[in-house]
């Protein structure tokens, strides 16, 4: 994995995100959606918080990170929460399918906010 190490066996990110973001979290550190309505794009699928995950995906856009790597860390990061944090198979599921629509969401449509501080 090298660059990337997961934390807790749990969530991968850069190596440079787990030492830098629990001293001081920036401000475009702010969950999911980039600032937008939360109630249009929430922290929550069906209950359950996958703030960890964006709060990485948002990192690593800021850092100028391949866009394409970022999006499938920050997929496989919300699957990881949701195999973790899910004991319903049905709610499992349900999770799942709204954490690809959040995958798909950022693919289209994070183009503009990807290496935000860099351009």
């Amino acid at each position: 994995m090298g660059y990337f190490i997961k934390k807790n066996n749990h969530l991968i990110a850069p190596e440079k995100y787990w030492t830098s973001i629990s001293l001081n979290i920036p401000k475009y550190i702010n969950g999911c959606g980039a600032g937008i309505n939360t109630s249009l794009v929430p922290d929550t699928l069906l209950g359950l918080n996958i703030s960890k995950a964006c709060n990485i995906h948002d990192y690593m856009y800021e850092q100028g990170i391949n866009k394409k790597q970022a999006d499938d860390i920050f997929l496989k990061n919300m699957i990881s929460i949701i195999n973790k944090e899910s004991n319903s198979l049905v709610l499992k599921s349900l999770r799942k399918a709204k954490a690809y629509i959040y995958y798909f969401a950022v693919k289209l449509f994070g183009s503009s906010f990807f290496g935000a501080s860099t351009n």
